[in-house]
């Protein structure tokens, strides 16, 4: 019976462990472990290496530059005031799901889905929700608790990674995860958090998406990694364990953007395939790209605000617009549609950008509101097309002032004066049709009475 029990005990093991290590390959132990099973496992130092592709093909470009002027690895800024997007009172903490209000503190937390306030592109796969995951990564269709940083690309996850790590936000004297949602941009910062078990060093980094037309991040780009103070890579603060991954992957084991792994000191770096970095490095930059493969449509630039221009008649306007093509290669044509306006005109170039320099001149009789219609087509697959309604104010510059009195400059018919009311200019000559003594004919002078 013992022997038996002991047979039973191990079979019972191998097949856990089997399971825990499928598990690991696939949506991060979720389809196999429990979060609680998870959570034992690493508290007592047994979760296995996790799984990495033999990836030997080419790696996008990658251009990290650093905005703060200091040589990497001498960056001395300890809060998120040095980030793409300082965090201030507009910024939430993110509410992941089981921990406590109002900090939500945790390790291996992963908030609920948040809508996005637009579409987002992770080559070429659509999401208007996303998840945030205290381990440094936002997802898209799940969330996912584990800590174990994979390499990309990867087959399982689908996710943008600042740096996936390790993060530990539970002890109370470490910083927290924020994130604010705006129209075309999505922002999660993490604050001077700390690692697995570590209680005084600290990173602090930031993810920011949008639909690619935010000029902040450069018109084009879809993601932008953003660092402060970086001070370690994983649990006990450095390890060759499970490097940080700091990137974009589709999930399909093939599409991906890598900025490098990265698991100790010191600001060396040799690109993404290399060997893995220094977190140093890191410090103080910035790494935007666009990761759509979608065609984006053509970028209006030089509008005035709420597409509205106000002026007054007898004046001119002049007014340079563009719209810019975020893909390289691209042409941009536009055409104008003003209604038959009089006194416009539209000189338009083709390009990229593609450029129209308006004039418009309007007279009192145009006084009020026109619509001019701007439509921009890239030559893309498919097309892109941008329309953009410019409405145009036109003020009178004839003063309006009533009664007036209308001395006429010769006796007409034995009638020598009438009053009326209209837009008459002071000092202005007219031609008197009418008035209180009957019909009479003749040049008069308009005084204000």
């Amino acid at each position: 019976m013992y022997l038996l029990k002991r047979i039973i005990s191990i079979i019972c093991i191998a097949v856990f462990f089997s399971n825990f290590l499928i598990a690991q390959s696939t949506s991060i132990v979720a389809d196999h472990l429990t979060k609680e099973e998870y959570v034992k496992l690493k508290m007592s130092g047994n979760i296995p290496t996790p799984t990495e592709i033999d990836y030997h093909g080419p790696y996008p470009r990658v251009l990290v530059t650093h905005p703060q002027n200091e040589p990497s690895g001498t960056f001395s800024a300890t809060t998120s005031n040095s980030l793409k997007i300082p965090l201030d009172n507009t910024f939430s903490v993110v509410p992941f799901v089981g921990a406590s209000l109002p900090e939500y503190r945790n390790d291996d937390g992963s908030s609920s889905n948040i809508p996005l306030q637009f579409t987002f592109s992770l080559f070429g796969d659509t999401y208007n929700e996303v998840y945030i995951n205290t381990n440094g990564n936002i997802s898209f269709g799940s969330a996912y608790f584990s800590f174990s940083p994979v390499g990309f690309p990867n087959s399982d996850f689908v996710m943008v990674a600042p740096f996936w790590a390790d993060v530990d936000i539970s002890n109370q004297a470490s910083g927290l995860v924020y994130y604010k949602s705006e129209p075309n941009r999505f922002t999660v910062t993490w604050d001077r958090v700390f690692y697995f078990g570590g209680t005084t060093t600290t990173n602090t980094f930031q993810v920011i998406i949008t639909d690619g037309t935010d000029p902040l991040i450069g018109l084009g780009n879809n993601i932008c990694f953003s660092y402060g103070d970086m001070q370690w890579t994983g649990w006990g603060g450095f390890n060759s364990f499970a490097p940080a991954t700091v990137g974009a992957n589709r999930g399909n084991g093939s599409e991906f953007f890598l900025v490098g792994r990265f698991d100790h000191p010191g600001n060396d770096y040799d690109g993404p395939g290399g060997n893995a970095d220094g977190v140093d490095y890191l410090d103080g930059s910035e790494v935007c790209f666009n990761a759509s493969d979608a065609n984006i449509p053509p970028i209006p630039q030089g509008f005035p605000a709420g597409n509205t221009v106000e002026l007054d008649a007898e004046t001119t306007l002049n007014l340079n617009v563009l719209f810019i093509s975020p893909e390289n290669n691209q042409t941009t044509s536009v055409i104008v549609d003003d209604g038959g306006l009089t006194n416009f005109s539209a000189s338009i170039s083709s390009g990229n950008p593609a450029t129209v320099d308006i004039t418009f001149s309007p007279t009192n009789a145009q006084s009020g509101t026109h619509e001019i219609t701007f439509t921009a087509t890239d030559d893309g697959d498919p097309q892109g097309i941008t329309t953009v309604t410019l409405m145009i104010q036109v003020n009178s510059t004839i003063s309006a002032h009533s009664p007036y009195t209308l001395f006429a400059t010769e006796r007409v018919s034995g009638s020598k004066f009438a009053l009326v009311e209209g837009d008459i200019h002071s000092n202005e000559e007219v031609e008197l049709k009418s008035g209180k003594n009957g019909v009479v004919n003749g040049n008069i002078t308009a005084v204000e009475e």
